[in-house]
């Protein structure tokens, strides 16, 4: 009785190993996986977001109610109109690109040379100007005008990409609902070493995103759905190089106190993980992420 009593026993601490070991490896499998951010469907940054005067963060005004909030940029400006004498010189796709410089098709340019005298001309007869001068006048002012338009255009579009990739991001969680998840991301963790590379954020805090139609105001925030809370994800560092079981679990504490990931709070918890993870690691609160430009 004694016997089975024990085999039972064994069968069953056997039977749970094995599904301790298998959920292990799937946890493993799925970590190796997002190892490197790059492999996220969409990445913001923060550091990116300064540059869009029509976007504001938790980060630049303590008492925002929303994490991020990204107003509808106005539509920008089109380019000047080409005067007469330009019209079918000039190849429109060139004209609104303000990215590149557009210029004079030469070889259309040709056929409006100056013609002999005692000839009647293009103008005369109604059709383009066949003063060469005329045209290369027309096309200095041009130039002027545009260069001022595209310099302009330049200084909007911070505001108008900005709008686009938080855009882009609220159309996919409203078609793919639970599917697709939307996190606020802290501490990157930029960890090389011999058969290991790292490149992924140590804290995530789920959020929601959401789009104000009447005003097209775009909006991050704190998820609503169930009680997430921040969250410690350090399961992709190899076990051996992870901190101590009682410094995960101060952190993780201090994790939990926080209402925010953007409390000092929250940044003194990553800066015990790191100097606790690592005798030479260093943990900076810049904005820009290291190896990015």
């Amino acid at each position: 009785m004694n016997r089975d009593l024990s085999a039972a026993r064994d069968d069953e601490r056997s039977k749970a190993i094995d599904l301790f070991r298998y959920l292990r490896a799937l946890t493993e499998l799925r970590l190796r996986q997002t190892v490197d951010i790059d492999h996220w469907d969409q990445v913001i940054w923060f550091a990116d977001l300064a540059a869009a005067p029509n976007c504001l963060t938790r980060l630049d005004q303590d008492d925002l109610d929303d994490w991020i909030r990204i107003e509808r940029p106005p539509a920008p400006p089109g380019p000047p109109t080409l005067p007469p004498q330009l019209r079918g010189l000039v190849p429109s796709e060139e004209i609104d690109d303000w990215r590149g410089t557009p210029s004079l098709a030469q070889e259309q340019l040709t056929a409006f040379r100056a013609p002999e005298p005692g000839v009647q001309s293009a103008s005369d007869s109604g059709g383009h100007p066949t003063d060469d001068l005329d045209v290369r006048d027309a096309w200095a002012t041009y130039q002027d005008r545009w260069l001022d338009w595209a310099a302009q255009r330049e200084a909007a579009e911070p505001s108008h990409e900005t709008y686009r990739q938080f855009f882009l991001a609220y159309n996919k969680a409203v078609q793919l609902g639970e599917q697709y998840e939307v996190v606020v991301a802290v501490g990157l963790l930029s960890w090389r070493q011999p058969g290991t590379s790292i490149r992924r954020h140590l804290v995530t805090t789920p959020a929601s995103i959401t789009l104000d139609p009447d005003s097209g105001l775009i909006s991050v925030a704190p998820s609503d759905i169930g009680n997430q809370r921040i969250g410690l994800e350090d399961e992709m560092v190899p076990a051996g190089s992870r901190p101590s079981s009682d410094a995960t679990r101060g952190v993780r504490a201090a994790l939990d106190a926080a209402d925010g990931p953007f409390e000092e709070s929250v940044n003194s918890a990553l800066r015990q993980w790191i100097q606790t993870a690592d005798d030479a690691g260093v943990f900076s609160t810049a904005l820009q992420p290291a190896g990015r430009a």
